[in-house]
């Protein structure tokens, strides 16, 4: 542990812009859940008819999870922001363990600290603390938020750290899968994984009478399953605690156990001959990003099944509620619900879609700093060499020498 302080301050000083983001819109968000209830279900009638409504609708249950308690604001804020706020919790510890793991690793930075005096899990530990002590900022951020605005505090707290237990359990997720593969992507891939299994059964459990307890394995279901403001369920903030402390014990282990820069997953060799696609700029892109728009596709289509399948339901959802009507007329722009709901939702497509254009344009940036570009624009593109002097297109040497004939000079 040689050393974990330090790497705690520099991993701090690395994400002092990108962790008070997390932590401010994590945080903050439900809190603005509490004014929307308010106004967009005034009266007793209104939130009796969305409690109906939304407790027996499967497909709102898939999305948002079961509906305890619509008829507070605290229920609501608890129901409508519980599952995606863990969510992105989630998803904040991922990558911010993987970055300051093994995606240190990958660019050779830890090896260098390494050959100082750190220790060997030092680097583990502070992307540990840090991850783990975002998650609880963003709970307690969720609590006194929802507490200032004048929801009761003893369940605003309970939700709050429910939401940090997720984030502290896909920690110990992220902590062990940086240990298993070579590189940060694979490692966030498997980590993501393990998101969409937790989501997948999270689904499947909430929407269904007979497989219930299919939730219980889902970190990203806990948080709702504690059900604040209705039983306030304390006890299941056991839950990710141990799960962070079993898993993460596991990382601590097989850290010990690997070369540094190795995983413990074998990497399958490529071919010997790399194909003719290959030869061209455009099969060169298609190679690095099939994996991920693949991935996307598959989540799109995922996406645009779980809303079509609210659609279905959303007129008896919002059934007799002037104001929820008019607010989905005014984002759709159309006169039906259906219509009206399913063209407010192309916001989120668009969202969707322009997270991956920025993480597929990135790539290019990611190729120059792991210094794979250069051998390639070297080897295979003619560019000048100075003054009066080109490049062989073919060899890369100037053309002083005689390694080429004439018909190839650049």
């Amino acid at each position: 542990m040689t050393g974990t302080l330090a790497l705690i301050r520099l991993a701090l000083r690395r994400d002092r812009v990108v962790l008070p983001i997390w932590i401010v819109l994590l945080g903050l968000i439900p809190v603005s859940g509490v004014a929307a209830y308010e106004e967009l279900f005034p009266d007793a009638a209104s939130r009796a008819a969305l409690s109906a409504g939304a407790g027996s609708n499967p497909s709102i249950a898939v999305l948002f999870g079961p509906a305890y308690d619509l008829t507070t604001a605290g229920g609501f804020t608890a129901w409508r922001f519980g599952m995606f706020t863990a969510l992105f919790t989630a998803l904040m510890a991922v990558f911010t363990v993987t970055r300051h793991t093994r995606a240190e690793e990958d660019s050779g930075r830890l090896e260098l600290l390494g050959s100082a005096v750190v220790g060997r899990r030092a680097a583990l530990t502070a992307a540990v603390a840090v991850a783990g002590g975002a998650s609880l900022v963003i709970g307690l951020v969720i609590g006194a938020g929802l507490t200032g605005a004048g929801v009761d505090a003893g369940p605003s707290f309970l939700f709050g750290l429910g939401i940090a237990g997720t984030g502290l359990a896909f920690t110990a997720i992220s902590a062990t899968t940086a240990q298993l593969t070579e590189y940060a992507r694979s490692a966030n891939g498997l980590a993501t994984t393990a998101m969409g299994v937790a989501f997948l059964l999270r689904g499947v459990g909430d929407s269904t009478a007979t497989l219930t307890w299919l939730s219980w394995l889902s970190p990203l279901a806990w948080p709702q399953l504690a059900k604040p403001y209705v039983e306030d369920r304390w006890w299941v903030l056991v839950l990710p605690v141990g799960t962070a402390l079993v898993i993460g014990g596991l990382a601590y282990v097989l850290v010990g156990r690997r070369d540094l820069g190795a995983g413990f997953l074998p990497q399958r060799p490529g071919p010997a001959r790399a194909p003719a696609s290959l030869g061209g700029p455009l099969g060169l892109a298609w190679r690095l990003q099939r994996g991920g728009l693949i991935g996307w596709a598959i989540g799109f289509a995922v996406v645009a099944a779980v809303f079509g399948s609210i659609a279905n339901g959303i007129a008896d959802l919002f059934d007799g509620n002037q104001q929820m009507t008019e607010m989905l007329t005014r984002m759709g722009g159309a006169d039906a619900l259906v219509d009206a709901f399913l063209a407010s939702m192309t916001g989120t497509f668009g969202l969707l879609a322009g997270v991956y254009g920025v993480q597929a344009v990135l790539r290019m940036r990611a190729e120059e700093s792991g210094v794979r570009a250069e051998p390639v624009l070297a080897a295979g593109r003619a560019g000048s060499a100075g003054p009066g002097r080109t490049w062989c297109s073919r060899c890369s040497v100037p053309p002083c020498c005689s390694r080429c004939p004439g018909s190839r000079w650049a």
